[in-house]
């Protein structure tokens, strides 16, 4: 957020990991933008789980097999605000599972309302038409 020259950051290559079957590919936000899905996975050891009763930080983070691009969650806390906003501002969540290792992976894909998080960010209710 200190560095307030959003094209530079946008374009250079290799600064978001997504895994992609079993293996890390750094990305550019340019390139994460144009996944037509990606997947964000939040382990136990992530806040939104801290109620439940888990050792937390025994539990590794799992190998991200699939396809479609993965993002851990603990990774996207590093994202500036720019950055998440333009991963998640045309997307919306399609669909949700737990893994075996007790990780939770939300779906997301393109949505054709660009709005759709401004309507979160304001308190505007969507619109379901």
């Amino acid at each position: 957020d200190g560095f307030p020259t959003p094209q530079f950051w946008a374009t250079l290559p290799g600064t978001i990991p997504f895994h992609i079957n079993g293996e890390t590919r750094l990305t550019s936000l340019e390139e994460a933008t144009k996944f037509p899905e990606f997947a964000t996975i939040m382990g136990p050891q992530d806040v939104a789980f801290a109620l439940f009763p888990t050792d937390r930080k025994s539990v590794p983070l799992p190998t991200w097999e699939e396809e479609i691009p993965g993002l851990f969650v603990e990774e996207l806390d590093a994202f500036c605000k720019a950055h998440k906003l333009a991963l998640f501002q045309t997307r919306c969540l399609v669909r949700a599972r737990w893994l075996p290792s007790a990780h939770f992976v939300m779906y997301w894909t393109k949505n054709d309302r660009a709005d759709f998080l401004e309507d979160l960010h304001t308190g505007n209710r969507a619109s379901l038409n």
